[in-house]
């Protein structure tokens, strides 16, 4: 009976390595492509930051819009919110078609989509 309690503490003991091992790798592996992703995003940026900001303030704007209205929001600007709403509506949409215009150009360039580093001369 010793060597089966024996024998079953160390198959106990090895599939708990096995299984930090594997935690160790997956946690590896997320801090890889974390990284891989903020660097893409910095670069992204870094080539074109109007279209990425305006694609930024577009979002914002659609979420804004559909949060519900507030009774406060109602005493305060009434009907004029809707107009306002219209308004937003029509520059995201104008906005995201500008950004999404200039993210299909720079495809199609292999200059443009270069990103320039401090030190960098510009040609």
């Amino acid at each position: 009976m010793g060597e089966n309690a024996r024998e079953a503490r160390e198959s106990v003991s090895d599939a708990a390595r096995r299984a930090q091992d594997r935690a160790g790798e997956f946690a590896r592996g997320a801090g890889d492509q974390a990284r891989r992703i903020r660097r893409r995003s910095s670069d992204l940026y870094r080539a074109n930051p109007i279209a990425v900001g305006t694609a930024l303030l577009a979002t914002g704007t659609i979420i804004g819009l559909a949060l519900p209205r507030t009774r406060l929001e109602d005493d305060l600007i009434g009907d004029k919110r809707d107009d306002v709403v219209d308004k937003g509506k029509e520059l995201a949409h104008q906005a995201l078609g500008k950004a999404s215009e200039k993210v299909k150009n720079l495809g199609g360039d292999e200059e443009s989509q270069r990103v320039t580093k401090p030190g960098d001369d510009f040609h």
